[in-house]
Parts: structure tokens; sequence; C-alpha cells
């Protein structure tokens, strides 16, 4: 098939209905998969992050002057488009490496092409969902994990009286302190405001995650226990799924296309799905966009550019990192005891520290720096994740 019959064949398809854009993103169907007709996809992207819906095709027929065609043939199609995009990088992969190998640089040629060839995956399903908007897929995972039996592996309510948009803020923790389940408690107080929210969960799959979301969400009345072994009323749990399901404003993704996240993927996420606050679990797993450097000098570029991309989008963003060893003993991580050094805290406007209490239902909280106004000094809250109660 053309070429460009094919792209706009997909295209068609894609401006039937919203569903479709998305499951087709699921598969793989972005930006690069299109040669010739790219301006069209960018258009129909556009279009829907102005104004919240897809373009018509009357639209696209009138501002492109062409013909859109009535009937296709979907699946074909986008798996056509999907492994003709494939082809494309892997030639040009091998492109370069025999050039290389005509200038008399053999080894330079195959390391080349090993390590390019290795990083070009099999487009597979975009590892994304919307956790409110698909809620009802998860009470069939239920299912399977009950039948198998098998355990798989003043906007946030901060004391801080002005958090404008476009600002970083950190959340510090040794390692099981619960950092994650506090950025989503955060996420989830901007969510019940009813603000879009963006989730990157580099740390854990987007299926753990959700366990844990729907936990919080519930209060606890289906504990992540219970939900991680199918052990939860069925009938409660579906009708609780369907009232969560009347939103799409919580958008989960585990990984971009497959790969790591990095600040300029993570710039066209948000430009994808238009949220207002993006929560990113870890800092130390996000890959920096010019690679090289020491530890310490990639966490400051990726810090500093995700600082850069909230300002430039105004949305909140809010990202968890490690402690270092020093912190060990602390009641809570000071700012010169974060992990691979202070660029980080340089970046953020807020960091919040979180620190273990002899208390197992307890955790020690400070914020010790506010861009904003005074720090504050470590305080008890309560921590009972499995109970949806986390201050």
């Amino acid at each position: 098939m053309d070429q460009k019959q094919l792209e706009l064949s997909v295209l068609s398809h894609l401006l039937e209905g919203d569903e479709r854009l998305y499951k087709a993103r699921e598969k793989g169907v972005n930006a690069k998969s299109f040669t010739s007709q790219k301006s069209i996809y960018a258009f129909i992207t556009e279009h829907v992050q102005n104004y919240s819906k897809l373009p018509s095709r009357e639209t696209i027929e009138a501002v492109f002057t062409l013909s859109l065609p009535k009937t296709v043939d979907t699946e074909f199609c986008i798996d056509l488009l999907l492994k003709r995009e494939l082809r494309r990088h892997m030639e040009n992969v091998l492109t370069d490496g025999i050039t290389m190998l005509s200038e008399d640089e053999p080894e330079k040629s195959l390391e080349f092409i090993q390590t390019n060839l290795g990083r070009i995956r099999r487009t597979g399903k975009y590892a994304f969902g919307f956790t409110d908007g698909d809620a009802s897929e998860r009470l069939e995972q239920l299912q399977q994990r009950k039948s198998l039996g098998k355990l798989f592996g003043s906007i946030f309510d901060l004391p801080v009286k002005r958090i404008p948009p476009g600002i970083l803020i950190g959340i510090v923790g040794r390692l099981g302190v619960g950092k994650s389940y506090y950025l989503l408690r955060l996420l989830l107080n901007a969510y019940r405001k009813n603000k879009r929210v963006l989730l990157l969960s580099p740390e854990m799959t987007r299926e753990e995650f959700e366990m844990r979301w729907d936990a919080l969400t519930s209060q606890g009345v289906f504990s992540a226990e219970a939900l991680l072994t199918g052990a939860v009323p069925k009938a409660a749990y579906e009708e609780w799924l369907k009232k969560v399901a009347e939103r799409r404003d919580w958008i989960t993704m585990d990984s971009h296309y497959g790969n790591p996240f990095t600040v300029s993927a993570i710039g066209s996420l948000i430009a994808e799905f238009n949220p207002e606050v993006v929560g990113i679990d870890g800092l130390p797993l996000l890959v920096s966009d010019t690679s090289g450097g020491e530890g310490w000098q990639e966490v400051k570029a990726i810090s500093y550019g995700l600082q850069s991309l909230a300002v430039s989008r105004k949305v909140y963003i809010l990202v968890t990192t490690q402690a270092s060893r020093d912190a060990a003993n602390a009641t809570v991580p000071e700012l010169h005891q974060i992990a691979y050094g202070d660029g980080f805290a340089q970046a953020c406007s807020i960091v919040i520290a979180l620190g273990f209490h002899k208390d197992e239902d307890k955790r020690y909280l400070a914020i010790p720096k506010n861009r904003f106004g005074k720090a504050f000094r470590p305080v008890e809250v309560p921590y009972k994740p499995d109970e949806g109660v986390i201050s």
C-alpha cells in the first residue's frame, strides 16, 4: 500500500472518536509513525489539547485540501504503519553502520549497530492507561489474581500558603519510608480538586501503582493487600470502579514507548495529555537526554530540566528521590543528605523530607526548603496506607 494512502487511512480512523485515538496510541502510534502526513497528525493532537475534542473530518479536509478515505481496514492499516516505522528505524541504523564499515571502521561499525539495534524494540502496548476511566479493567485483573492464587510482586494540603503552578516539588527519604505513597497522597489531593494528573512510575508497574491508588482513593475500603491477593468483595469493588470510571483525568505510565523516561520525553507527554499536575516516582531512574557525565552531574541536569519544564508548561511537578546513607540515623533527611549531590535540592522550590518513626503507623515529616515562606521542622504524621490514611 502507498505510504501516503496508508497514513491517510489511519488518520481517518483516528478521527472517529477519542477512544480510537487512545487505542492507537496504546499500540504505539505516535508522531514518528508518520512521514508524509506528519503535519495532519500534529494538527489533530494540538486540536485535542486546545479544544478538548477531535477536529471533524470536514475541518481536516478543508485545512489540508484533501479527501480522507471513508472505509478503512483498521487493524491491518495500523499494524502496517507500525511495521514500516520499525523498518525505517532499522534501516537508518544499518545505513549508518555500513557507512562506518566502508570507512574501514569495522569495530566501530559493529559496536554502533549492536548498540543501536538493541535500543529498537518491536512496537508494543503504549505503557499508559487512564487510572480512573479504565478502572473497570481492574476487576478482571482482580479475578485473575484471585484465580491464580499468586502474589504479584493550599492544592496539595501542605503547610504552605501559596504554591503557584510552574514549580518542582521534591519528596526525599530513605528506602522503604513511604515516598511513593506520600507522592500518591499529594497527587490525590490535587485530583480531588478536579486537577488532571499524569503519573510516571519508572520504579513500579502501572498495575502495582493502581492497586495503591484504589486503596488510598477508597480510604482503605479495598486494601492494597486484599487487592494484591484478589480477596475483595467482587460486587462492591465493581460498583466502586464504575463510579471511578466516570472521570478520565488520571493517566498512569510506567515507561515511554517501552523506553526509560527522559526530560524531553516527559515534555512531549505533558504536551500530549495536558495535565496540571505531574508526579514522577523515582528520580534516579530517569535518563539524561545527553548522558555521559558523573552521577551527580546527571541528576543535576535532569533536576534543572524538570524545573525548566515545570516553569515553561506552568504545571506542578512532584518527584521522589533517595536520601543518602548519611541520613540513616537522622529524624528526617537534611538537604545535604539527598543522594547524588544537592543539585536536586537546588532545583526544587519545595522539598518534603520523610523519616521513620518508632511507631510503624507514623512517620516524621518536615519541609526543609520552602521558597514561598519558612521551613517546617519535623512533625509526627499518621501513616497507615492500607487503611487509606497518610497525612
